[in-house]
């Protein structure tokens, strides 16, 4: 069991690290995993999922009550690096992490209830997914496309520019978890993570899971020592079976085969019938599903109470929501605001994209322009800069491999004409303007014609001219104009992206048009 978990935790950490690399077929089909919005489909983020997203969840989940937490073992790409970071560290095994249920289940809550209200924040810090994409995008990302792009130079990959606000976030999360490790082994996923947790909920009532037979086992200990989630009780003789990982260590450890899997309901079953106790590791009492108390059902009432009240004043106050929380931010950080960002095509408002991304990114290692920036001190969300490119004309793949919905994926006419910004020209700095210089860069560039070199009167050169209800932001002007040290083009966000209005064909250029067919 353990050779086969290894195996499949070696080919799913290879799909994930080739996904969050920039190799979009990888990337593709994780976006129909849906990553760490999966197990919480909810009203927030209901709108934003298909059937293949909901299939996987409920599969997941299906498994899960089987079998047990298959899935962190062997398909969670940050439970598999933290297994390889164990393996590096032998030689200083961490303590075995404690049960730590209340804490456990209060983060599950908190971050159910959160994304009922529509806020992706507990998924930012605590999602597997999205720490995993930070650690790619640093570490992964740059040697892999770098290693691409010199064996494939005719197809290359877009290289991340690597900034302090990649970098620093990647190597810091990297440094907490090579701590983690070193300290309590796997205790993120045993305590911490709220997908674990959920995934405890339903391992606990398995039904085929690991025992103890304590006719066999000797108490020597092995297989405490070899479990990273701390979920064996070896003076007990009892193990865990929600905070089990089956990671197949303990059953490899033990020399007296005193580890093994069983059907739990059926040994429960026969030792009730037969009057003997329950074998370790069965589910037992309230763990069994059979009875849900009544302490439950209010606990449970109140979470979607909150929850479904926060969504419908999240929906209503999203903007006056928002902006206190950027009041907030400024006033505790005791900095000056930063300007608005310009988000991704697809992504709606600031506040229903700041709410939904889990800065996961796979949007930014995708981007063939290498335009987005992740989240960081001085954006909260995913952004938009046009210093080194601009966002193509003909690609959509942000929206395409986004797992939560955050970046809707909008059909390609549709996303051509999505307004994300709005360019504004400042003749005073253009260098056809300034230096009477010929020009026309910004024109040339401009996929829908928002911009047009025109004749002015004292002028030997044509000067650039706005259409502002045709200019989508896309930023290729800002890109390409020469002037320096201030741009005469920027791109400025905007509040809600909306449609662009559609160049009108005049009736001589239709027919010139036709003609031409």
């Amino acid at each position: 069991m353990r050779k086969i978990r290894l195996l499949a935790a070696a080919l799913f950490f290879a799909v994930f690290v080739a996904a969050f690399s920039g190799v979009f077929p990888a990337a593709k089909m994780l976006s129909y995993f849906v990553g760490d919005a999966a197990p919480f489909v909810s009203a927030g983020f209901a709108s934003s999922f298909g059937i293949i997203a909901v299939g996987t969840l409920l599969t997941l989940l299906l498994i899960t009550f089987l079998c047990g937490r298959l899935y962190c073992a062997a398909v969670c790409p940050l439970g598999v690096l933290q297994d390889i970071l164990g393996w590096l560290t032998q030689f200083r095994r961490g303590k075995t992490p404690k049960n730590h249920r209340v804490l456990r289940l209060t983060i599950l809550a908190l971050t159910a209830v959160a994304l009922i209200a529509g806020f992706a924040l507990p998924l930012r810090v605590l999602g597997p997914y999205s720490l995993f994409g930070a650690i790619a995008a640093a570490l992964f990302n740059p040697p892999l496309v770098a290693l691409h792009n010199y064996f494939f130079p005719y197809a290359p990959s877009p290289e991340l520019p690597l900034t302090a606000a990649l970098l620093a976030p990647g190597i810091a999360v990297f440094v907490g978890f090579f701590l983690f490790v070193v300290w309590r082994r796997r205790i993120f996923c045993a305590t911490l993570c709220p997908l674990g947790a959920l995934l405890s909920l339903f391992a606990e009532r398995a039904i085929f899971g690991l025992r103890i037979k304590k006719d066999a086992c000797k108490s020597c200990g092995q297989c405490v020592k070899k479990c990273p989630a701390g979920c064996v009780d070896v003076a007990a003789q009892t193990l865990d079976n929600g905070r089990c990982l089956r990671c197949g260590n303990c059953v490899a450890a033990c020399k007296f085969r005193a580890v093994e899997w069983q059907n739990l309901r059926a040994a429960e079953a026969v030792n009730s019938e037969t009057n003997l106790p329950a074998p370790t590791g069965a589910p037992t009492g309230a763990q069994t599903g059979k009875k849900i108390s009544r302490r439950e059902l209010a606990v449970a009432a109140v979470v979607a109470a909150i929850g479904g009240a926060g969504y419908f004043l999240h929906r209503r106050y999203a903007w006056a929501i928002y902006e206190q929380r950027q009041k907030f931010g400024q006033k505790f950080g005791k900095r000056a605001a930063p300007p608005a960002p310009i988000i991704p095509p697809g992504a709606g408002s600031l506040p229903r994209f700041a709410d939904q991304c889990t800065n996961c990114q796979l949007c930014l290692t995708h981007c063939p322009s290498g335009v987005l920036r992740p989240a960081g001190l001085t954006r909260e969300t995913v952004h938009l800069q046009f210093d080194g490119g601009m966002c193509e004309f003909n690609c959509r793949k942000c929206g395409e491999v986004c797992p939560t919905g955050a970046i809707a994926l909008l059909p390609l006419a549709e996303k051509q004409r999505r307004r994300i910004g709005l360019a504004e020209l400042t003749l005073d700095y253009c260098i056809a303007f300034k230096d009477e210089t010929a020009c026309g860069a910004c024109a040339e560039v401009c996929s829908v014609h928002a911009l047009e070199m025109v004749e002015s009167d004292g002028m030997p050169v044509a000067l650039p001219q706005l259409k502002a209800d045709l200019c989508i932001g896309c930023g290729g002007c800002e890109f390409v104009c020469p002037a320096r040290p201030v741009k005469a083009l920027v791109v400025k966000p905007v509040e809600v992206q909306v449609q662009a209005a559609v160049e009108e064909v005049k009736p001589q250029e239709a027919a010139g048009a036709e003609w031409l067919i």
